[in-house]
């Protein structure tokens, strides 16, 4: 999903094991620091309040609360 990603990682297009591996070997070649980008952006895009009210409202449609 773009949207989520973002900048901070690879899009695979395929299920395909030759497309995955090369999905994971371009992953690999981000170098040192795509973790910290990768996570800075999940903070910063997907703030954990937003991810926690989001969870407990569908949670709560679906027990009917």
């Amino acid at each position: 999903m773009p949207e989520v990603v973002g900048d901070a990682g690879i899009l695979i297009d395929s299920q395909e094991p030759e497309a995955v591996a090369a999905g994971v070997r371009d992953a690999l070649a981000l170098g040192p620091g795509a973790d910290a980008r990768a996570r800075e952006r999940i903070l910063t895009t997907f703030p954990m309040d937003g991810r926690r009210d989001g969870l407990l409202r569908i949670v709560g449609q679906l027990l009917g609360v």
